[in-house]
């Protein structure tokens, strides 16, 4: 990292750092976030959602989106390969030859779905066993009664924050 930053740089200048979300961070923010937030990097507010009840700080872990239309081609193949590779004699095979779950088909009308196909799993803050994003809230450290239907009232619920965190200057009226 020396090479990347000027000497001037000050590893210890963002001390106090928190995040602000009415719960639709996704893909990328999530991973940010619940990295921040797990390590102790940074304080977590949230505000919207139902009253008194704490919410998770974001709407959904990363991973690409794929079209299954898209991919049950391939995915017919593939099981048409590994059927031929092992003579049929596999025990997925042997378990589901006469039946439609060894072959992938197109829907039959025009409903298409997607699926996420690389998990965000947060193994390094909830260890080796850990399940996919999804699977778990991660509440805020503190929830805000309030919505923000404008820049003003979002104004307001940053105010509302200021005796938790410290003072931001930015928000001074000139």
């Amino acid at each position: 990292m020396p090479d990347l930053v000027q000497p001037s740089y000050d590893a210890e200048y963002w001390t106090e750092v928190a995040f602000v979300t009415d719960g639709n961070c996704g893909s990328a923010c999530s991973l940010f976030t619940q990295t921040l937030q797990l390590t102790g990097a940074a304080t977590a507010f949230t505000f919207g959602g139902l009253k008194d009840q704490a919410m998770d700080v974001a709407s959904f872990g990363g991973g690409d989106v794929l079209e299954y239309d898209d991919t049950s081609p391939l995915l017919n193949i593939a099981s048409h390969l590994g059927y031929w590779a092992t003579f049929g004699e596999s025990d997925w095979s042997e378990r589901h030859t006469n039946t439609w779950v060894n072959k992938p088909i197109p829907f039959p009308n025009s409903a298409r779905a997607r699926y996420t196909w690389d998990m965000d799993t947060p193994t390094s803050q909830l260890g080796p066993q850990s399940l996919p994003r999804q699977f778990y809230i991660i509440p805020p450290h503190k929830q805000l009664n309030m919505w923000a239907r404008n820049l003003d009232e979002r104004a307001a619920i940053h105010e509302e924050i200021f005796p938790d965190l410290g003072d931001c200057p930015v928000y001074h009226k000139a």
